[in-house]
């Protein structure tokens, strides 16, 4: 394992593996992803609310991240 990371993520919950994914997505292979508990994570805000996702809001850019967000939920299913 490498010693040296480009980016270290702190945190292993929806938005540090959606950051790692993304990351890993456009190429970046030294990443590193660190978080306090087990992975896949058992508390935190993600274990108390898995599956849900509010995709409409008064927010539109957050709106659209939410459908975003969903989208690439369903293209990972067969993973």
């Amino acid at each position: 394992m490498s010693k040296k990371y480009r980016v270290v993520v702190v945190g292993a919950g929806m938005v540090g593996a959606s950051a790692a994914y993304h990351l890993a997505k456009f190429g970046w292979r030294d990443i590193l992803v660190v978080d306090k508990g087990n992975i896949p994570v058992n508390d935190g805000s993600t274990s108390h609310a898995p599956g849900g996702v509010v995709a409409l809001t008064h927010n539109k850019v957050m709106t659209e991240f939410a459908v975003y967000t969903t989208d690439l939920y369903r293209s990972l299913a067969p993973y």
